[in-house]
């Protein structure tokens, strides 16, 4: 059975991202997972909500819905937007570099997830909300 140690509604822009990541980071360290942990956590849902700001929202302000749970020695956070439908355990290799700037890669924001995530999980909800669940072991 899982707990709800925490959860926060957050406004989907970029400047947000900071105080995301403090939220990540006081959940991991309260629930005994070390300064690693947290910072491994910390970039995969930094990516995960990067994604959903740019991606399904396309730029437009809306929410952004963060549960921290942990369940068995797991840390999970849950990310809920109600933006464009998308996948991202199904997605495929990144893109390619970006010819125009080649030090600007493209398409790498869902391979570090998946780095930095020992489970990642995704479901759109039958009242329209995506729903990514990302994990990691404290153990």
């Amino acid at each position: 059975m899982s707990e709800v140690v925490r959860q926060q509604v957050f406004p989907s822009r970029r400047d947000e991202l900071p105080r995301i990541a403090e939220f990540v980071r006081a959940f991991v360290l309260a629930a005994g997972g070390s300064v690693d942990h947290a910072r491994r956590l910390e970039l995969a849902v930094d990516e995960a909500v990067t994604n959903i700001i740019e991606y399904a929202y396309e730029s437009i302000e809306e929410e952004i819905h963060i549960r921290a749970e942990i369940q068995d020695n797991e840390l999970c956070i849950t990310l809920e937007d109600r933006g464009v439908p998308f996948d991202p355990t199904q997605a495929g290799p990144p893109l390619s570099m970006n010819q125009e700037n080649p030090h600007q890669h493209l398409g790498l924001g869902i391979p570090i997830i998946r780095h930095f995530a020992d489970t990642l999980s995704y479901r759109r909800t039958a009242s329209g909300w995506n729903s990514l669940r990302i994990c990691r072991m404290i153990s």
